[in-house]
């Protein structure tokens, strides 16, 4: 593989230094007498490869650094890049060679950036941020070190923390969060002369996940924005719809581009219909249809006519005339109007690959089919901005992406009140490279001896970096700075909402005992919220309603279909209790499971639901009917609803699978015997297959 040198990666490239100058003493001499003195920035950041690395260039015999040879500069409190290797035990470690070598140490307390103001409160809340790790993040994390303003700060605005409503859900409060952002913004903005303009404010957030509920909203205000956080344009869906289009017409053959093709915006053909052409036969739109609706419906027949003739129009036309055709001529830019989502944002970047291709940047469909699946990222298309030509438009950036930016006014928001489901700490195996351990899990009760503490170890290392995500965030800001927090109560333990939230009621707790204020405290002022968050929010309940009688269950699931790692309460069980009876709501039929005579029987039937109460059909002579009347509690069953939306082919038979959402329910049955809950299920089973 290492033969190709092509194929190295930076890690290939550095693993291979390393081992190079460890095992090799005069290649080491040889490469160290061209390096007199080495300088080391942003060392906080150094991987523990990196400092392997250098450790062999520069060392003397006994393994230290040689005096006056390596200067390191760095800030613990701004180690980000865990994710990248950045290793704070190899930070510390190595510091401390260093001073056993008598190496002269200098802090810089000075902060040329921030208004006096916003440094008291970045010492007030970093001071707490920090004082509130645990023993375990010790070894991951730093102690606080405060800074000081520069000589000719000015004071500036006190910092603004606002907190979000305790009954929202995150969803909602993300939502509400949006639409203060981009009312705040206008606000500011429009104050007269001396006033903020659009450019001088950035949106930080944790992750890019959240960054279309704030994009939606500065859209839906009217507010110019760019995004700042890189966006590679081909993993965008209509650019993938394009891609995979342009694809299966110059390959009429690729079965994988033409499902994708049918099932894209182009056509919308439902999975079903895919289906059944291809279980007729039919692999791409050469092919000869049946013309029975059974073996190939009528959604494909007109799909695979409509790709014939933009063969045509793809190997006879220019590339800008070819893409104005399958602009203007398809459904495509119709079905993205219609739907509401990200409008603007899908319409331009389309516009930005036809304007492409106008200008002759793109000249043929080739190199655009080449530009739009190539993986590498220095001639990657990057997603357009929608700012105005001068650039007075809002930044929205990641933390990650912020760092060593300075912005005048910043608001933080959008602090995920869960642990990412897909951290460090799930991961099948796990790393602890300063140890030079490893382990990894093969299911719940499978895994090598060490996993548990690596995984105390990946645990606490993320806490500790998450700390020192949020005091990065809150020092971009030069002049202003606002943070949006949720509650305490609101955001599950070790969350990055979590500690954010509890820092700052610590500061509070510790300006009140010191008759001091760094900060205002407010709740999040009310907005006009989007039509849809406002039907949802209209829709939630947290009491039982009486509905002509009966009792309703609330809305969500009780805990029993919160997940294993849930709170209770938590963002999670509801989030998974919205998802099961959405799988529940779309099926027409259920498998009811129950035990008869010491044998299992699983019987098809209609089911209709009512809040979290399921209400399944049976006749009079019913033997799950019966069962549940005469047994005491009730008649244990388990249901079952299954969805199949396609079929997922792959380049081998070892990767193809399907596509399918189910929902398996566990309870006890009773027989519904009360007159009025009679009316009201079978209500529920008739809407539940023909609604109204």
């Amino acid at each position: 593989w290492h033969a190709d040198l092509s194929r190295l990666s930076y890690q290939d490239m550095l693993v291979l230094s390393a081992e190079s100058l460890a095992s090799n003493p005069p290649f080491r001499e040889f490469v160290g007498r061209d390096f007199h003195h080495t300088l080391i920035d942003e060392f906080q950041d150094t991987s523990i490869l990196q400092v392997d690395l250098f450790r062999n260039l520069q060392t003397g015999p006994e393994g230290k650094f040689p005096p006056g040879r390596v200067t390191v500069v760095g800030d613990p409190k701004q180690s980000i890049y865990g994710w990248r290797h950045a290793d704070m035990e190899t930070y510390a470690s190595t510091l401390e060679t260093l001073r056993q070598g008598d190496a002269v140490s200098h802090t810089i307390t000075e902060n040329f950036r921030s208004t006096r103001s916003i440094v008291r409160f970045i010492n007030s809340f970093g001071r707490a941020l920090f004082d509130l790790a645990s023993p375990e993040e010790s070894r991951f994390g730093c102690s606080y070190s405060p800074i000081e303003p520069c000589s000719g700060a000015g004071e500036g605005e006190k910092p603004l923390v606002l907190e979000v409503p305790e009954d929202l859900g995150a969803p909602d409060s993300l939502a509400m969060q949006a639409a203060w952002f981009a009312r705040h913004v206008l606000e500011c903005c429009g104050k007269g002369p001396g006033a903020p303009s659009f450019g001088d404010f950035a949106l930080l957030l944790r992750s890019r996940p959240a960054m279309h509920v704030f994009e939606d909203a500065l859209s839906r205000s009217g507010v110019p924005y760019r995004v700042e956080a890189g966006r590679d344009l081909k993993r965008r869906p209509e650019i993938a719809d394009i891609r995979e289009m342009i694809r299966c017409l110059l390959s009429p053959r690729d079965t994988l581009a033409w499902v994708h093709t049918l099932r894209s915006g182009f056509f919308g053909c439902d999975d079903r219909a895919i289906t059944r052409a291809l279980g007729s036969g039919v692999r791409g739109f050469p092919d000869h249809l049946p013309t029975s609706e059974a073996e190939c419906p009528r959604s494909i027949r007109r799909a695979n006519s409509m790709l014939a003739n933009l063969r045509q129009a793809i190997t006879s036309l220019p590339l800008a005339d070819f893409l104005a055709v399958l602009l203007f001529e398809t459904d495509l830019l119709s079905v993205i109007a219609a739907s509401g989502w990200e409008v603007e944002r899908r319409l331009g970047n389309l516009l930005y690959l036809l304007d492409g291709a106008f200008t002759g940047e793109i000249r043929s469909q080739e190199q655009l089919l080449d530009l739009l699946q190539r993986e590498d990222t220095e001639t990657s298309l990057e997603e357009p901005s929608t700012s105005p030509t001068g650039g007075n438009a809002v930044v929205i950036n990641t933390i990650h992406g912020s760092k060593g930016l300075a912005y005048p006014r910043v608001v933080v928001a959008g602090i995920p009140r869960s642990r990412p489901t897909g951290g460090r700490n799930k991961r099948k195996l796990l790393v602890h490279e300063h140890s030079r351990r490893a382990g990894f899990s093969l299911g719940k009760s499978l895994g090598t001896p060490e996993l548990d503490d690596l995984r105390s170890i990946s645990a606490a290392r993320e806490l500790a970096e998450t700390r020192r995500l949020y005091y990065v965030a809150i020092s971009r800001a030069r002049d202003a700075l606002c943070i949006l927090v949720d509650p305490p109560s609101a955001s599950n333990r070790g969350s990055a909402g979590k500690l954010v939230s509890e820092a700052v009621q610590e500061c509070v707790r510790r300006e009140i005992d010191s008759e001091t204020s760094t900060f205002d405290l407010q709740p999040l002022p009310a907005v006009d919220l989007p039509e849809r968050t406002l039907r949802r929010l209209e829709a939630d309940t947290s009491a039982p309603i009486e509905h002509q009688g009966v009792p309703k269950a609330p809305l969500f699931p009780t805990a029993q279909l919160e997940p294993d790692d849930g709170e209770p309460g938590s963002e999670e069980g509801r989030a998974l209790g919205l998802l099961v009876h959405a799988i529940l709501d779309e099926a027409y039929v259920c498998h009811l499971g129950f035990v008869r005579d010491g044998a299992p029987v699983v019987l098809p039937t209609l089911f209709g639901r009512v809040d979290g109460r399921l209400y399944v059909h049976g006749s009079t002579g019913s033997r799950p009917l019966r069962m549940a009347g005469q047994a005491d509690p009730g008649l244990p069953v388990c249901l079952t609803v299954t969805h199949v939306d396609g079929l997922v082919l792959a380049r081998s038979a070892f990767h193809h699978s399907i596509n399918y959402r189910s929902v398996v329910v566990h309870g006890v049955a009773h027989q519904v015997t009360d007159p009025e809950e009679k009316r009201i299920a079978l209500d529920a089973l008739v809407d539940h297959v023909v609604p109204g």
